[in-house]
């Protein structure tokens, strides 16, 4: 009897050893989930500014914004053309035959033949110069059998100066500082849309890398789960459990297991989102292959930065927003282009007063064109012409209305402006008080999870010891697993509200290596 009952003392504390041991084995698997990086051997190592020179490089977003850039370019070609010489030349011939008075059946035929050439320059100041030729060649029979044959030759310039309205470069250079404006604008643009491209991308490497280790998480807990259920097995052969701990160990299996297909589900999409932002992926539209499922490129992250970042001065960031913020940069540019608005709306109030003056050498000869400009050249006739024109219209009601218009509108963009510095600021405030607390929220959230890693451990020692119910350490396990998720959204967090910050302030260029004055290379 005593050698039979030698092996029923000794079962249960071997087994109780095993599962000790078990248990402290997937305690230290269940603690490795705090690692977040995915250093599997099989896939190539992304580094975030790797990351980030590939999304200005390849980024769909920051494409269209340069193709925005070249098109506004474009109109300042438009506008500066406006200015550029303009030839002109013009050719008719017409012939008149009719019968004459003395004899019916005799025709006078008259044939006549004009050309002319000019070019025409305008200058900034409103003046119009013109340089102009002409030829006048006309033969005629009179009736008669004698042909009579003449030319006609004009070399003379022209000059047409507005005194009034249109007069000064302010007025005749606005379409093209408009155009060079909205250009500017445009780039502004780009460079908004590129820091936002910089955070996005960076917040997307960082969600991978959160989804990584929320993933390593929930597998820790399946692995720790299973191994409950095979105790609570072992322990209902032993006699030391119920049905009832099996049942809970399996609920609570089947818990982690679903938490681990979310993980995984929540893994793919930030994947997918980093691989967007990084322009590598492209849907084959042109197929059928679209909606064909398929792998996610595979690459891993760095982990989670556990160091808190550095909070700067307030007074500081917000004088770095002000000089650096896109969109106060675009709104002073819209200023500037109703200020331009209402200086033509101005001047369009003037009665158009312009002072015009030509004059010509004339040249005339029977034989030969030749000789005809020969004589023009040698001023053997010369004319000339200078008048002054005026016109307004009656009560200058359409240009008064867009002289308010225009006064309406340059106040509605400083009202516009002084609204998007007060948001800039309130946005500046929050994002910066995040930051500044986000480190006592993970520092909070970091000693929550290490008590409740110990409570979780006292636990395991109870239950191994067979003084504590299953229920009570599968709570604690659960418990520490929120803990160790809200520590890893603590860290996510923190450095969410540092990347929103450096990108309203503008030292999210400084930090991947760009700076302001390289937007040409970035455009270009």
């Amino acid at each position: 009897m005593s050698t039979g009952s030698l092996p029923v003392r000794t079962r249960p504390l071997c087994s109780l050893r095993l599962l000790i041991a078990l248990l402290s084995a997937a305690g230290a698997v269940h603690a490795a989930g705090d690692v977040p990086a995915d250093r599997s051997t099989s896939e190539p190592l992304l580094p975030l500014q790797a990351a980030i020179d590939e999304a200005v490089e390849h980024n769909l977003q920051v494409r269209i914004e340069r193709h925005a850039v070249y098109a506004a370019e474009q109109d300042i070609e438009a506008a500066a053309a406006a200015f550029d010489p303009r030839i002109g030349l013009s050719g008719n011939v017409s012939q008149t035959e009719r019968a004459t008075v003395a004899a019916a059946t005799q025709a006078t035929q008259l044939d006549n033949r004009n050309y002319s050439a000019g070019i025409n320059q305008r200058l900034p100041l409103g003046t119009e110069l013109g340089l102009n030729t002409q030829l006048s060649r006309r033969d005629s029979d009179a009736g008669t059998d004698i042909v009579t044959l003449d030319y006609d030759s004009r070399i003379g310039a022209s000059l047409r100066q507005p005194l009034l309205r249109g007069r000064g470069s302010v007025v005749n250079l606005a379409p093209l500082r408009l155009a060079e404006s909205r250009y500017s604008e445009s780039r502004l643009v780009f460079r908004e849309r590129f820091l936002q491209i910089l955070a996005a991308t960076e917040n997307a490497y960082w969600n991978v890398a959160y989804a990584n280790a929320r993933l390593r998480l929930r597998e820790s807990s399946v692995t720790l789960a299973e191994n409950l259920v095979e105790e609570a097995r072992a322990r209902v052969e032993l006699g030391l459990g119920t049905e009832l701990d099996v049942l809970q160990a399996r609920s609570s299996l089947a818990a982690r297991q679903e938490e681990r297909i979310d993980a995984r589900r929540e893994l793919e999409d930030a994947r997918e989102s980093l691989l967007r932002q990084l322009g590598r992926l492209e849907a084959p539209l042109d197929s059928v292959e679209a909606a064909t499922p398929y792998e996610v490129e595979g690459f891993y992250v760095v982990a989670l930065p556990d160091a808190p970042p550095e909070v700067p001065r307030f007074s500081e960031t917000w004088e770095r927003a002000l000089f650096r913020d896109p969109g106060t940069a675009r709104q002073e540019e819209l200023l500037r282009r109703r200020e331009i608005d209402r200086r033509v709306a101005r001047n369009n109030l003037r009665p158009s007063l312009d002072l015009v003056a030509s004059g010509s050498f004339l040249g005339r000869d029977e034989t030969a064109a030749r000789n005809a400009y020969q004589q023009a050249l040698e001023q053997d006739g010369h004319s000339w012409r200078l008048g002054i024109e005026v016109s307004m219209p009656w009560g200058q009601r359409e240009a008064k209305a867009r002289m308010r218009q225009a006064d309406i509108r340059r106040e509605q963009s400083e009202l516009e402006l002084m609204d998007h510095k007060s948001a800039l600021y309130q946005d500046i405030r929050r994002t910066w008080r995040n930051l500044e607390t986000s480190a006592d929220r993970e520092e909070a959230a970091r000693f929550s999870r290490d008590l409740h890693e110990r409570v979780y451990a006292q636990e395991e020692a109870k239950y191994a010891a067979g003084v504590s119910a299953t229920r009570e350490l599968l709570e604690a396990q659960r418990d520490w697993d929120e803990a160790r998720l809200r520590h890893l959204n603590a860290l996510l967090e923190q450095l969410r509200a540092d990347i929103r910050l450096s990108q309203l302030d503008g030292t999210l260029l400084d930090r991947h290596g760009y700076r302001w004055d390289q937007d040409s290379q970035l455009i270009d």
